[in-house]
């Protein structure tokens, strides 16, 4: 029985998939699914994930839908998922050969059932080790992964899904946005449910011009509803500190001066982080105001 969904949104990657085809169809475990959406793709990218199924490597399910967002195509794979777990390849990465076999023996050797996700740490090509991951500690929070191992890099995670489905936890749609930052989901998730720490670094990722990391101030002012959705779920919905919180909230309100038109719905939090965040939010509105000049310019 599979147990694993390796999920990968993509839009106009065609000549990255064939990457991330190579290293899936050469894992040493192949009891996976490669669950392909594509978000409005124009290179042609199904004929050529046609080719892949024909060949019958791997088990591979490609749905496209219109150009909505990474986001929404998230929320897609988790209903349309049928395996417990769901990991995210994303169409520019690759996993090394041991990467599924891996994730089946962590799943094997952990208790589950209350874990929202068995995290470990990405990788560059050419990266040579990890710096502070806590090797000696099993179950932890992501936040703290951040902030008490003082941990800086990437992850990958592999989503609890049945926990996921139950909670009824997905992101958020906003009209003619098309990013919601994955944080929105992870820290919600964080609050009643842990996750376990996974040590090796099989995931290898790299950042390509046009992906959300690389677009800066851009995806901010195209996605406002979006960013500040995710500072304040940061700042009223999670498990990180005090401070973090009230500089969450300072750079929601502060986007909310600067970018305006904020449509989502306002939700109760605690009056202290509100009024450090008021206090802070100059800053940030002046940070903003830079960076948009500069770009301008």
């Amino acid at each position: 029985m599979k147990e694993i969904t390796v999920f990968t949104p993509t839009y106009n990657r065609k000549r990255y998939l064939e990457r991330a085809y190579k290293y899936l169809k050469n894992q040493t475990n192949k009891n996976f699914i490669w669950l392909i959406i594509d978000d409005g793709s124009t290179d042609d990218t199904e004929i050529v994930v046609d080719k892949w199924q024909k060949e019958n490597k791997i088990e591979i399910i490609y749905i496209k839908q219109k150009n909505m967002g990474k986001h929404i195509a998230h929320n897609k794979a988790i209903n349309m998922c049928k395996t417990n777990f769901l990991i995210c390849l994303d169409s520019d990465d690759y996993f090394r050969k041991e990467m599924i076999e891996y994730l089946y023996q962590m799943i094997a050797e952990n208790e589950t059932k209350n874990v929202w996700g068995l995290v470990g740490p990405r990788k560059t090509p050419k990266q040579s080790e990890i710096k502070n991951w806590p090797k000696e500690i099993k179950y932890s929070k992501m936040a703290y992964l951040y902030e008490k191992y003082k941990y800086s890099g990437e992850t990958y995670i592999l989503l609890n899904v049945n926990l996921i489905k139950e909670n009824k936890l997905e992101f958020p749609k906003f009209e003619n946005e098309k990013m919601v930052p994955e944080s929105v989901l992870y820290d919600r998730l964080d609050i009643n449910y842990n996750i376990i720490l996974c040590e090796k670094p099989l995931y290898i990722y790299e950042y390509l011009d046009g992906g959300y990391t690389k677009s800066g101030i851009r995806y901010l002012k195209n996605n406002k509803n979006g960013m500040a959705f995710a500072n304040y779920t940061r700042a009223f919905e999670s498990k990180y500190s005090f401070w973090v919180k009230i500089l969450s909230f300072a750079r929601y309100n502060s986007m909310k001066i600067v970018f305006k038109g904020m449509k989502f719905k306002k939700y109760k939090g605690k009056i202290s982080i509100k009024l450090f965040g008021y206090i802070l939010s100059p800053i940030f509105i002046v940070n903003y105001i830079i960076k948009i000049n500069k770009r301008n310019v």
